[in-house]
């Protein structure tokens, strides 16, 4: 349920570190905004006016290398949660102003280093990196509106499609925004196939770092080994970045549990070697070590989400909320330095996908699917949670809300590369696991 309230108490939400502001979706004439409590899950949707943000004062006091959240007094709500100015897609915001002494670069759309169509606007006098600030849109699609009009059952091709990498997570928190109670078969195939993702997106992170610290034999065993996984879930799923398989209801298709369990523990295995091997490179650990460190306090400022805010000790995860992992080996990975090797190091999947291999329930795999009212969905991607939000009418989506979590981490990679030197930038980057295409969405 929406609740309607005033600019006021926007501002007393704000002001409350209790929640993380986690989305701002228009609606009409109004402004819906998202405010989730990591501690206990609960989640609130309230509706205002447009917000009371001045384009001519930016966040850069709270995003400043200082580290200290200084507010003039008559401080609005962009200026005491900057991230609304990601959410709102007005990354300009985050651009400081450029001194005559020193550089401006445009790194992007399309340059060595970069793996997807965006760009970057980077301050710097030399070596050290100043400022930056992202620039997207190159990668539009406009999906929540073309959604709208669409069935949920057609609606969800082009959303597990927003994000290739997280069409697992993009289908799991649509589905679970439309849906009651699925078949238990069918959630914990569900889960299966959403750690199989994560594994495949965090081996492929780590080869990106390898790559970045020229371990090259290590990046190309990295590589061999994320190719390993995506031939997996082709064999299992009929598809390597898993399309097609959830479904309004359910899961579209059963799985062999003890053949995958016995591929995932080779897996396993072959990974546990190789991360051996790259924690006891020097080499590698100095690149990595104090590299765009995000603090404590930055996390809570920036209310970022999933890999980096674990990485810092703070344990964002909404599969802690979810009843089914209760009982299970999962637990939220933390890690507390904040740096570029601690966002590597909290990177795990393969106990979970062990145990419901083990405890595969015997039901249906779908049940029928009767949407209608207000719903929303949340499922943790790699680099963290995603949130959809609906209004559906007879099985019609009407209106349409995704928060991917790219949007919510891109300011907080800005900081923590921010003093660090241009031969770190791809370490930072690479350790948050962003993607441009899953935050233009």
């Amino acid at each position: 349920m929406i609740i309607e309230i005033t600019e006021s108490e926007l501002l007393s939400y704000a002001k409350n570190k209790k929640y993380s502001l986690t989305a701002c979706f228009p609606k009409k004439d109004k402004e819906v905004y998202v405010w989730t409590d990591y501690t206990s899950g609960s989640i609130e949707f309230v509706m205002t006016g447009s917000p009371d943000i001045d384009i001519n004062r930016t966040p850069s006091q709270t995003l400043g290398l200082s580290g200290q959240f200084a507010l003039p007094p008559e401080a609005n709500i962009g200026e005491i949660r900057p991230v609304l100015h990601a959410l709102s897609g007005n990354y300009n915001a985050y651009c400081k102003e450029c001194p005559d002494d020193v550089f401006k670069l445009h790194y992007g759309p399309v340059s060595s280093g970069l793996w997807e169509s965006g760009a970057f606007h980077i301050l710097s006098y030399g070596e050290r990196i100043l400022n930056v600030a992202p620039d997207l849109g190159y990668k539009h699609r406009a999906i929540e509106k073309k959604i709208c009009g669409m069935n949920v059952k057609d609606a969800l091709l082009l959303i597990e499609r927003l994000c290739g990498t997280f069409s697992v997570a993009y289908s799991n928190a649509f589905c679970s925004a439309v849906e009651e109670n699925i078949p238990e078969r069918a959630e914990a195939i569900r889960i299966i196939a959403l750690e199989l993702e994560r594994i495949y997106n965090h081996i492929h992170a780590i080869q990106r770092l390898a790559t970045a610290a020229s371990q090259s034999v290590a990046a190309s065993q990295f590589s061999a080994l994320e190719e390993d996984v995506l031939r997996l879930n082709a064999k299992f799923f009929r598809h390597r970045y898993l399309f097609g398989l959830n479904i309004p209801g359910g899961v579209r298709k059963d799985i062999n549990t003890k053949v995958l369990l016995g591929r995932i523990i080779d897996i396993k295995r072959e990974f546990d070697k190789l991360v051996e091997l790259l924690i006891t490179s020097t080499i590698f650990i100095d690149r990595l070590h104090n590299t765009a460190i995000l603090n404590v306090e930055d996390i809570i400022r920036l209310d970022t989400i999933g890999i980096p805010a674990r990485a810092s000790g703070v344990g964002k995860d909404v599969r802690s909320f979810n009843s089914i992992y209760t009982d299970t080996p999962f637990r939220v990975a933390v890690e507390e330095y904040g740096d570029a090797l601690s966002r590597m190091m909290v990177r795990n999947s393969v106990e979970i996908i062990k145990f419901f291999a083990e405890n595969l329930p015997q039901t249906e795999l779908k049940t029928d699917v009767d949407a209608s009212g207000f719903l929303y969905g949340r499922s943790e991607a790699p680099p963290g949670d995603i949130l959809t939000a609906l209004e559906v009418e007879n099985g019609i989506i009407k209106w349409a809300g995704i928060r991917p979590p790219s949007t919510i981490n891109y300011p907080a990679f800005a900081v923590a590369i921010e003093g660090n030197i241009f031969t770190d930038f791809s370490f930072g980057i690479e350790s948050f696991g962003l993607s441009f295409a899953d935050s233009d969405r």
